[in-house]
C-alpha cells in the first residue's frame, strides 16, 4: 500500500517538466538547507569520535627515546677475580630507549560505555532523519501554498479579462441608452477587485517561491492546477498508518537515548570490576649499572578504582535512564497523535473537495440562469454581480481544498516515515 502511494505522490504531484518536482525539491533541500548540512557534519564528527573511543580497546604500542647529559659520570671499581672491574653506573652521556606493547584483556566499563555511545549515535542519526522529515514537510507546505496562489492568480487573470470584456459591452449599451452610469461604475469596480485579487495572489506566489528558494536553492514555477483523485484507495486505512508509529525516527531517537542511558548506568556499575592489561616491554640503555644493557619484561596488571563521586553518579545515571524510558512512551503517543491528526486533515479535505466541486457546479448553473434572466430584464445587474462573486469564491475554495488535500497526503507519508525522495519510495 505505501509503495504504490509514494509512486502516486511522485507522479501526480510533480510540477511541469520545466520546474523541479516536489521530490526533487526535497532532495535539493537535504544538500542545501543550512541546519541539515550542519546536522550532517555533526553526525560525521560523532562517528569519528566513536572510532576514537573504540581505539581504547585495541592494543597500544609506545616507544620512548631519551638522551641525558650528566655533569659527570659515576663509576665504581669492583673486585673481579685477581683484579678489579670498572662499572659505569651513570655515564656522562646517557642514552635510553624503551618499547612497550599493552594489550587490554578486560575492561567491561569501557566496553559498556562504547556500546552506549553507539546507541546514542543511532539516536542522533534517527533525530537527523526526523529533522529531514520536518524539512520535507516545510518544502511541501511552501510548494502547495505556491500551487494554491498560482491557481488564485489564474482565476483572477480570467476574471480580469472577463470583467474587461463586460465593461466594454456595458459602455456600448450605455452609448445606446440601454445601461446607466451606475452599471459602468459597477463594471469598473469589478475590474479593480480582480486586479487586487491578482496582486494578492502573485504576492503569495512570490512569497512561497522565496521560501522554497531559501530551503532548496531552486527557483520554482508552480503548476496552475492539480489532478486530484479524492477517493484514492491508495490512501489506505488509518490502522495501516498507525502501525508505523513505533518505527518512526522521532520515536527511535528517544528509544536509543534511553538505551544509551541504561548502558551508561550499567557501565558505572562495571567500573567496580578491575581492568586487566597484559604488557611486554623492552628497555635498552647504556646506564645499565649492574644489569644488562637490554632487558625484556612481560606481565599482567589488574587495576581497581573506587571513589564516592563514581558511586553517586550511578544513582544519577539510573534516574536519567528511568526518565528517558518514560519519554519513549510520550514519543510513541505523539507519533500516533500526529498520524491521527494528519489523517483527520486528509478526511476533512476530501469532504471539502466534494462539497466545493458540487458548489462550483451549482454556482455555474446559477450564474447561467441569472445571466439569461438579466438579458431578459427579469434580474438586476446586482444579482448578476453577486452570482459571479459566488462562483469566484467557490472556485477559489475548490483550489484551496485540492492543494490542502495534496499537502495532507504528503504530510501523512512523512508522518509515517516514508522517504518521498527514494526511488519508488521506501516505507
Amino acid at each position: 500500500m505505501t509503495l504504490s502511494l509514494v509512486s502516486c505522490l511522485v507522479a501526480v504531484f510533480a510540477a511541469p517538466p520545466a520546474s523541479p518536482s516536489l521530490p526533487e525539491l526535497m532532495r535539493a533541500a537535504r544538500g542545501y538547507e543550512a541546519n541539515l548540512r550542519a546536522g550532517d557534519a555533526d553526525l560525521a564528527a560523532q562517528r569519528a569520535a566513536l572510532d576514537v573511543a573504540d581505539g581504547g580497546l585495541w592494543p597500544r604500542f609506545e616507544a620512548r627515546l631519551g638522551y641525558t647529559q650528566n655533569q659527570r659520570d659515576a663509576r665504581v671499581q669492583l673486585p673481579d677475580g685477581d683484579g678489579t672491574r670498572e662499572i659505569v653506573i651513570t655515564p656522562h652521556e646517557q642514552f635510553e630507549a624503551s618499547f612497550t606493547l599493552t594489550v587490554p584483556l578486560l575492561d567491561l566499563g569501557r566496553r559498556a560505555r562504547i556500546d552506549a555511545s553507539e546507541r546514542r549515535l543511532e539516536g542522533q542519526e534517527a533525530a537527523y532523519a526526523d529533522r529531514v522529515s520536518r524539512t520535507d514537510e516545510a518544502v511541501a507546505s511552501a510548494y502547495y501554498e505556491g500551487v494554491f496562489a498560482r491557481a488564485r492568480a489564474t482565476i483572477a487573470e480570467t476574471e480580469l479579462a472577463t470583467a474587461g470584456e463586460r465593461l466594454t459591452r456595458i459602455r456600448t449599451r450605455l452609448a445606446a441608452g440601454f445601461a446607466g452610469p451606475l452599471d459602468v461604475a459597477r463594471a469598473e469596480a469589478e475590474i479593480e477587485r480582480s486586479r487586487r485579487a491578482l496582486a494578492d495572489a502573485r504576492m503569495d506566489e512570490d512569497s512561497a517561491r522565496r521560501r522554497l528558494t531559501q530551503l532548496t536553492g531552486q527557483v520554482v514555477d508552480f503548476a496552475a492546477a492539480l489532478m486530484i483523485d479524492v477517493d484514492d484507495p491508495r490512501d489506505g486505512r488509518l490502522d495501516d498508518w498507525l502501525n508505523k508509529a513505533d518505527t518512526l525516527p522521532a520515536v527511535v531517537s528517544v528509544e536509543r537515548e534511553a538505551g544509551a542511558l541504561r548502558l551508561e548506568a550499567h557501565a558505572a556499575g562495571l567500573d567496580l570490576v578491575p581492568t586487566i592489561d597484559a604488557f611486554i616491554a623492552e628497555r635498552i640503555t647504556n646506564a645499565n649499572g649492574f644489569g644488562e644493557p637490554d632487558n625484556l619484561q612481560a606481565g599482567v596488571t589488574a587495576t581497581f578504582r573506587i571513589d564516592l563521586p563514581t558511586l553517586a553518579r550511578d544513582d544519577e545515571i539510573a534516574a536519567r535512564a528511568r526518565a528517558a524510558d518514560r519519554r519513549v512512551e510520550v514519543a510513541r503517543r505523539a507519533a500516533r497523535a500526529r498520524i491521527e491528526d494528519v489523517w483527520g486533515q486528509l478526511t476533512n479535505r476530501k469532504a471539502r473537495i466534494a462539497a466545493a466541486r458540487s458548489e462550483v457546479a451549482a454556482q455555474q448553473r446559477a450564474l447561467a440562469d441569472v445571466d439569461v434572466r438579466n438579458r431578459e430584464g427579469t434580474s438586476t445587474a446586482l444579482d448578476l454581480d453577486s452570482a459571479r462573486r459566488d462562483l469566484l469564491a467557490a472556485r477559489i475554495e475548490l483550489a484551496r481544498s485540492e492543494a490542502e488535500l495534496a499537502l495532507a497526503r504528503v504530510l501523512l507519508a512523512t508522518a509515517a516515515g516514508i522517504d518521498l525522495t527514494a526511488p519508488g519510495g521506501t516505507p
